[in-house]
């Protein structure tokens, strides 16, 4: 069986699935557990959901917008 990919749906969907995460934190506490990075086909959201979740499993709260551009630039 092969992994499970949001690829076959297209770039804009993959985005919009981020976005979803980034902004609705209930919904993505639900898929804290469930949901791999590697789902996406892009790496710079698999990247972005990394860090997201990362965050989230270790400090327990989901980072807001601002701090997790600030994650971002200082991985980059």
């Amino acid at each position: 069986m092969s992994e499970p990919s949001l690829d076959q749906f297209g770039t804009a969907f993959q985005e919009k699935v981020v976005i979803a995460l980034l902004t609705d934190k209930k919904w993505a506490e639900q898929m804290l557990d469930v949901f791999k990075s590697e789902y996406f086909s892009l790496k710079y959201l698999q990247f972005l959901i990394d860090r997201y979740f990362s965050y989230a499993q270790k400090y327990r709260t989901f980072p807001s917008l601002e701090l997790l551009v600030t994650i971002v630039k200082d991985e980059l």
